[in-house]
């Protein structure tokens, strides 16, 4: 395993070809050898963290679909601890909501439930995590009762199990950006206020985690037209995303505040800012995820408050069929960029906000 330490500690210093050699040979010496699942595993999932960090998400799926076929297919006297094989369910689920294969991640994460039994006989520490990540992917795909009763279930154990953790800041965080997309913009803000005031305690003002906070917060904010103070939020995440190189963060915030500074006027620096989200959201999540259909649905109502009717029809449209394929047709996004769509196609007054994220 000493090739394997060698390559996180690679990883660690983004020395991303030290790492994936380091791994590559230590699969091979692994393969000739004596190993066990769990070992196998831990290989496969550093590769998929490379990956991953360098926006590679779909070679990150694969080697993180090879960790959980490696404890899957672990014969029973191996005796792989269950930590491992939830742990391996994660990694992949959360590739997946992050490649918008929503379906494909919620059955994933069920089956991890499930292999533990009834709710009140779930032990293994990690299950919050899991319950935490099912509440993230139904709210990504409008089922909001359902996202917040995996947040509470999963809140009512962290408060109880870890009182002050960095679980229990990202249940807030998330609980708060569930609020946000119901239009309950008080009561998610009071929710973000908790996790930025916690997540400071533990990690520092400057941490990226602490960044995402503010940048949740903000949205809120914008929710209550505190235009002002979410723009500070805004540019002050931008800066701690840029310092550790998180591109998809980037994106998003560029997005945020691209919709402040239309809401403010500023239709030049609105445009560029979208434009840049735009570039890098078609990178790294390819160019039908709804991410990318959210920011495109944003230009393409400045483009119409801005007169360019044409331009504004042709980057509408295209965001309303991204959502329809990703989100499917129910799907409040779906059914909001469509209305938009259709208003501009019969010449009609548009009435509909810009979106965040």
């Amino acid at each position: 395993m000493l090739l394997h330490q060698r390559a996180r500690g690679a990883l660690r210093r983004r020395q991303f070809r030290r790492a994936q050699s380091a791994c590559l040979e230590s699969l091979r010496l692994l393969r000739r050898g004596r190993s066990t699942p769990q070992l196998v595993a831990a290989v496969y999932q550093t590769l998929g963290e490379i990956h991953e960090v360098r926006g590679e998400y779909a070679r990150a799926q694969h080697y993180y679909d090879q960790a959980l076929h490696a404890i899957r297919s672990a014969p029973p006297a191996s005796l792989v601890d269950p930590e491992d094989y939830v742990s391996a369910v994660l990694r992949l689920a959360h590739i997946l909501h992050l490649r918008a294969h929503y379906q494909k991640a919620e059955v994933l994460l069920k089956s991890a439930l499930a292999r533990e039994g009834s709710p009140r006989k779930r032990r293994n520490p990690l299950i919050p995590i899991v319950e935490n990540h099912l509440g993230a992917l139904y709210k990504e795909t409008g089922k909001y009762a359902a996202a917040e009763r995996m947040y509470r279930r999963a809140l009512s154990k962290v408060k109880h199990q870890y009182p002050d953790s960095l679980l229990l800041a990202v249940l807030y965080h998330n609980l708060g950006g569930l609020e946000h997309v119901r239009g309950r913009y008080v009561r998610g803000e009071a929710l973000l206020r908790q996790a930025v005031a916690l997540r400071e305690r533990l990690l520092g003002p400057d941490h990226p985690t602490v960044a995402a906070d503010l940048s949740a917060l903000a949205a809120l904010l914008d929710g209550q037209h505190k235009f002002a103070e979410s723009e500070v939020l805004y540019r002050r995440a931008i800066r701690t995303f840029r310092r550790c190189r998180d591109r998809l963060e980037l994106a998003f915030n560029y997005n945020n505040l691209a919709t402040v500074r239309l809401l403010r006027g500023d239709t030049v620096e609105a445009a560029r800012l979208y434009r840049r989200a735009v570039s890098i959201k078609e990178h790294l999540l390819g160019r039908d995820h709804p991410g990318l259909a959210t920011t495109l649905n944003n230009l393409g109502l400045l483009y119409l408050r801005s007169e360019h009717r044409s331009e504004a029809r042709r980057i509408l449209r295209r965001a309303s069929k991204m959502f329809d394929r990703s989100l499917g047709r129910s799907h409040p996004k779906t059914t909001s960029s469509d209305a938009v769509y259709q208003a501009v196609v019969k010449g009609k007054p548009v009435v509909a906000g810009v979106l965040s994220l």
